[in-house]
């Protein structure tokens, strides 16, 4: 136990220094330079060209940093963590296709850190996904994405913006029996709620009723 206090506690050190590394780079724009950081980060941390990381699908990664132990979620907080600043770098260099592939690649990791079982503050995890999340507002997101943050919103109580997810799927994807189907039981759901639960969910119980009606018929 306190080899794993002692590696958990170098980890950190390693990740708050690098971040604000990269941080002090990017507000003198200095993003080259920043970018370089977070390959060294990334070779250091995995011991792995960052090229091969930076490639490998999302998948593969996490098959990467699973052990008969369980998921390394220190190192994919950290991964999540580089891959979101490199998102902001190609951002500022005007690059938002590569910009949108490392955001994504990102919130798809905290995502799969909020949702596992880990020893990681909610708080935390929703702070970095929200933040992504402001960054994409002006963008449409994939249906992946949006399927996916039905079900966190749901469980942060974002009733509201779990039944805006549920409708831009429904309008994206027509009318799918298994997608009105998980949106009736989370409507019927709602509707057990008490006032003021609905209330801090941002959503009335005449909304939800209409939008049940939309799906039932």
């Amino acid at each position: 136990m306190m080899l794993q206090d002692d590696y958990l506690m170098r980890m950190i050190r390693l990740a708050t220094t690098v971040f604000a590394h990269i941080i002090g780079l990017k507000q003198i724009a200095s993003y080259q330079d920043a970018l370089a950081i977070i390959d060294q980060a990334i070779e250091m941390i995995f011991g792995m060209n960052p090229a091969l990381i930076n490639n490998l699908d999302d998948d593969s990664l996490i098959n990467l940093l699973t052990t008969p132990d369980g998921l390394e979620v220190d190192k994919l907080l950290i991964l999540a963590g580089l891959f979101k600043e490199r998102g902001d770098i190609y951002a500022a260099i005007d690059q938002p296709g590569e910009s949108r592939t490392f955001y994504y690649r990102a919130i798809n990791f905290y995502l799969d850190l909020f949702f596992d079982p880990a020893h990681i503050p909610i708080e935390v995890l929703v702070d970095k996904i929200e933040e992504i999340l402001r960054v994409l507002a002006a963008q449409t997101l994939s249906d992946e994405l949006v399927y996916r943050l039905f079900f966190y919103y749901e469980q942060t109580q974002q009733f509201s913006a779990a039944t805006r997810a549920l409708e831009n799927l429904i309008d994206s994807t027509g009318i799918d029996p298994e997608l009105t189907s998980r949106a009736r039981v989370f409507y019927q759901r709602l509707l057990a709620m008490g006032d003021e639960e609905l209330a801090a969910g941002a959503i009335s119980r005449e909304e939800i009723r209409s939008l049940l009606k939309r799906i039932t018929g």
